[in-house]
C-alpha cells in the first residue's frame, strides 16, 4: 500500500487533545523559559559579541539569500544550559520536555528583507487554512496532513500575532529507492508574539518544541515515524526594510541515513525564512481572494459585476480606452472586481482549499497592481487616507474642448466649496486604525472599499471619478484647488488657514468624503499633501508635454517622407 494514502487523517479519526488547566499552565512556564533563553542568547549575540559568531563553538554548514547555518561542534553544549533552566514541571514527564534538545544544535543569524510584522504575519497561524499555505508554501507543496489539535491562547485584536498551542505536520516520504522510506510527523508546541528585551527591543518570536502525548501516539501503523525537533526564531528590525533572523535549535531525524542537516529537504526548510516576506503576501492576497469570494456569492453583487465587465469601455486605473483592433484587453481582478488591462495586472499565487477542508493548492489568478501594493505594505504602516487624483489637466482641458461652460463651471465651483462634507474623525483616529492593523478581515475591509466609484492610482497615474454626474463638478473642484496651492519655495512662509483647509481638500479618505477637519491635520502635514499634489500636477504636464512633442516629431517624420 502506497504511503500516501494513509493521509491526511479524517478530521473524524483524528486524536483530541484536552489538556487540563495544570498542563497548559507547565506547558507555557516551559516555552515561556525557553523564550527567555532565547532572548538573553540573541543580546549576548548582537551586544556583547558584536554579531560574531565564535567559530571554536560552531561549524560553518552553509549560507543562502544572506542567512548563515552552524552546526554545533560539540553535541549539547549550548543546550544543557536551556535544559537546566527547563526544570522539573511536575506535570510533563522529564525525559519529553528535554528530548528534542539532545541532538547537536543548529545556529542561523543573518538579514532578511522586510518588516517583522510581516514575517509574524506570515508564521502566525491560528486555522487550518492558514497553517495549510504556510506550511504548502515553506515546504513546496511537499505537506500530506496538518492540524492545529489545540489552542491554548488564541490572538486577540490587541494582540494578533500572539498564539500558544499544539500542531501536528505530516511531510511527504523521499522518492522510493532511498533509505528513507516513511513519512515524518512531528506534534509540537508553537508559540508566537513580541517580546522585549532588557534593552527595550522589540522583538518577534516564533518557538516550537516537540511534545509527547499520551493522546497522540506514533503513527507507526500508517507508515510515518515521529521526528523530534526544538527551533526557537527571533526577529528584529534592524533598518527600515532589513530584519534581522536569529535561530538556535536542535533536530533530529531517526532512521535517517545521513545527518538532518545532510537533508535537502531540511537545509530548504531551514533557508525557507528568506521567503517568509513572500509567504506573508501570499497570504493576504488568498484572505483578499476569499473575501472577494464570499461577496461573489451574493446573486446582485455578481450581476452587477457582470454587467460591469460587459459595458467597461477603459481600464479603471491607467484609462486605456477598450478598441477592437489594437485596444486594451479589459479583465476584472478577481481579488477587488475592478477592470483593468493587461499592463495593469499581474499574474499572483493564491491558496484553494481542497474539497475536504485540510489541505489545498496554489494557482495563478489575474490582479490589479493596486491589490498587490495593499497585500505587501508592511502591517506596521499606518493606514492613511489615499491620495486620489480626481481628474488630470489633459482630461480636464479635453471635456472643456467638448463644451464645458466657464459660466456654469464658476457657479458649481462656489457651490462645492460651499457644501463638500467633513470626514469623521473616527476615521482617522489612531486607536481605530491600530484596532484594525493585523486581523484577517482587515484586508477584506480595504478591499470592499474600493468597490465604490473611487480607485486609488499609482502616484503617476491618472484616475477619473466613475460617477458621470459627479465629472464637471470635480472637474471645478479640481481648478479651484489649482488655483490656491500656487505653493510658495520659501518652507517657513506661514499660509493663511483657509490654503491649509483647500490642502486637505485635496485628499480622500478610504470612503467617498473628499474633505477632513481641521482639527485632526496640522499645519506642516497640509503643507505636505500640497506639495507632493503640485508635484504630481507638474508630472503630469510634464508627460504631456512629452506625448505632444512625439506626437510633433512623428508628424514632420512622415511629412519628410513624403517630400
Amino acid at each position: 500500500m502506497s504511503t500516501s494514502a494513509n493521509f491526511p487523517i479524517a478530521r473524524v479519526q483524528l486524536p483530541t487533545i484536552t489538556l487540563s488547566r495544570l498542563e497548559q499552565h507547565a506547558l507555557k512556564r516551559m516555552i515561556t523559559r525557553m523564550l527567555q533563553h532565547t532572548v538573553r542568547e540573541i543580546d549576548q549575540h548582537t551586544h556583547a559579541n558584536g554579531g560574531v559568531v565564535d567559530t571554536s563553538m560552531w561549524k560553518p554548514f552553509g549560507s543562502r539569500d544572506g542567512v548563515r547555518v552552524f552546526r554545533e561542534r560539540e553535541a549539547g553544549a549550548t543546550s544543557a544550559a536551556l535544559a537546566f533552566a527547563l526544570g522539573k514541571t511536575g506535570v510533563l514527564p522529564r525525559g519529553s520536555t528535554v528530548a528534542p534538545l539532545a541532538p547537536a544544535g543548529v545556529l542561523m543569524t543573518g538579514l532578511t528583507r522586510g518588516k517583522v510584522e510581516n514575517v509574524m504575519d506570515a508564521v502566525c497561524c491560528k486555522s487550518q487554512q492558514d497553517l495549510a499555505l504556510v506550511q504548502s508554501f515553506m515546504h513546496h507543496e511537499a505537506v500530506v496532513d496538518c492540524a492545529v489539535l489545540h489552542t491554548i491562547e488564541a490572538p486577540t485584536e490587541t494582540d494578533p500575532f500572539h498564539f500558544l498551542g499544539i500542531k501536528y505536520v505530516v511531510r511527504k516520504a523521499p522518492a522510493a529507492g532511498t533509505t528513507l522510506v516513511k513519512h515524518r510527523d512531528a506534534v509540537y508546541l508553537e508559540f508566537t508574539g513580541y517580546t522585549e528585551t532588557t534593552r527595550g527591543e522589540r522583538l518577534g518570536f516564533h518557538l516550537m518544541h516537540s511534545v509527547e502525548l499520551a493522546a497522540f501516539p506514533p503513527l507507526t501503523a500508517r507508515h510515518s515515524m515521529r521526528t523530534l525537533h526544538s527551533v526557537r526564531y527571533v526577529y528584529r528590525q534592524q533598518s527600515e526594510d532589513e530584519v534581522e533572523v536569529f535561530m538556535q535549535g536542535n533536530l533530529d531525524t531517526p532512521g535517517m541515513a545521513v545527518k538532518p542537516l545532510a537533508s535537502p529537504r531540511t537545509s530548504d526548510a531551514l533557508f525557507g525564512v528568506a521567503t517568509l516576506i513572500a509567504c506573508a503576501e501570499a497570504k493576504r492576497l488568498t484572505q483578499m481572494w476569499r473575501a472577494q469570494q464570499v461577496r461573489n456569492d451574493r446573486q446582485e453583487h455578481r450581476k452587477e459585476q457582470s454587467r460591469r465587465a460587459s459595458t467597461a469601455l477603459e481600464c479603471s486605473m491607467c484609462r486605456r480606452k477598450k478598441k477592437l483592433f489594437g485596444g486594451a484587453s479589459l479583465v476584472a481582478c478577481e481579488l477587488c472586481a475592478q477592470i483593468i488591462c493587461s499592463k495593469c495586472h499581474t499574474d499572483k499565487r493564491i491558496f484553494e482549499m481542497d474539497a475536504s477542508g485540510i489541505l489545498g493548492k496554489f494557482r495563478k489568478v489575474s490582479v490589479c497592481k493596486c491589490c498587490v501594493l495593499a497585500a505587501s505594505k508592511p502591517l506596521s504602516q499606518p493606514e492613511e487616507p489615499q491620495m486620489r487624483i480626481v481628474m488630470s489637466e489633459h482630461m480636464q482641458l479635453g471635456r472643456r474642448r467638448r463644451g464645458a461652460s466657464s459660466s456654469g463651471g464658476s457657479g458649481s465651483r462656489s457651490r462645492s466649496n460651499s457644501s463638500r462634507p467633513s470626514a469623521s474623525s473616527e476615521d482617522y483616529s489612531p486607536a481605530s486604525q491600530a484596532h484594525r492593523r493585523g486581523r484577517n478581515d482587515d484586508v477584506a475591509s480595504s478591499v470592499s472599499s474600493r468597490s465604490d466609484g473611487l480607485v486609488p492610482v499609482p502616484p503617476m497615474g491618472m484616475n477619473a471619478i466613475k460617477d458621470e454626474q459627479a465629472e464637471p463638478q470635480q472637474q471645478q473642484r479640481q481648478l479651484t484647488l489649482r488655483e490656491h496651492h500656487r505653493i510658495p519655495l520659501q518652507l517657513s512662509e506661514v499660509r493663511p488657514q483657509h490654503h491649509r483647509d483647500y490642502a486637505l481638500r485635496r485628499v480622500a479618505s478610504t470612503g467617498s468624503t473628499f474633505t477632513s477637519s481641521n482639527s485632526n491635520c496640522t499645519a506642516p502635514s497640509s503643507d505636505l499633501l500640497a506639495r507632493m499634489i503640485e508635484l504630481n500636477r507638474v508630472a503630469e504636464s510634464t508627460y504631456n508635454t512629452t506625448q505632444q512633442n512625439g506626437i510633433y516629431l512623428s508628424q514632420q517624420m512622415r511629412t519628410r517622407r513624403r517630400t
